[in-house]
């Protein structure tokens, strides 16, 4: 499709929301943004550059906080979904604005597009997608059509469910972990030895030993580098903010 179908098709009496109302358009990183925003643009969508975070906000809203809803018929959110921490933070940036949201993600298919659409979403899409089927299904979006099949999505949704019933899990045995316990797997994520911990800490190997055990049997693993794993796991699903 050329950029005059597309202009047709965002004037069309099915598109119509479209025209003379901008497409909000943030990212995590304000230079994709731009290059979106310039890109819809060039095809005939308004589109409006919004930043990640209200800039009149000192810290980021808390879970459930709302920026007010302002101009764009749609939200359109750009950003990756690697960890815990940023799903969690696009979910409450997706629902900031009040208007129907779609999120574009470097992400492959999995649990946090399942996350996207619980929480409102109404399409998740990949960083590749051509800017003419973008319209297209920015357009579908404000004419209430579901670009996403109901098989598709209720497998993303069961995916995701089940991937935070399994990160709450490790989350809960984590936090059931004494100080000490905490400190020791620490070390021994950073490849220390029980012999350099026990000196460390001023203790004997065996008591490094003993508490190595409570960490295994808290965490429910088997051996010290399932341990490590469960950490590198944790660390991951948080985020650098966690």
């Amino acid at each position: 499709m050329d950029p005059t179908c597309v202009r047709a098709a965002v004037a069309a009496p099915g598109g119509s929301a479209l025209e003379g109302m901008p497409v909000a358009v943030s990212s995590d990183q304000r230079l994709v943004a731009e290059t979106i925003g310039a890109g819809l643009r060039s095809l005939g969508v308004q589109t409006e550059v919004v930043p990640w975070w209200p800039q009149s906000s000192v810290s980021r809203p808390c879970r459930g906080d709302a920026e007010a809803s302002d101009p764009g018929v749609v939200f359109l959110l750009a950003c990756d979904l690697g960890t815990r921490a940023r799903v969690d933070e696009a979910r409450i940036r997706g629902k900031s604005r009040g208007v129907p949201w779609v999120v574009m993600t470097e992400s492959a298919p999995g649990p946090a597009w399942g996350a996207m659409l619980e929480a409102g979403a109404r399409a998740v899409v990949t960083s590749t997608i051509s800017l003419t089927a973008l319209v297209e299904l920015l357009c579908a979006v404000v004419r209430g059509e579901s670009p996403i099949g109901e098989v598709e999505r209720r497998g993303l949704l069961r995916e995701w469910r089940s991937a935070k019933q399994d990160q709450d899990r490790l989350r809960e045995r984590m936090e059931s972990l004494s100080p000490r316990e905490q400190e020791v797997l620490s070390m021994l994520y950073e490849g220390i030895t029980v012999r350099t911990i026990a000196g460390r800490l001023g203790v004997s190997e065996a008591t490094v030993r003993s508490q190595v055990k409570s960490v295994l049997r808290k965490l429910a693993v088997a051996s010290q580098l399932a341990a490590v794993a469960a950490v590198r796991e944790f660390r991951t699903d948080d985020g650098p903010d966690g």
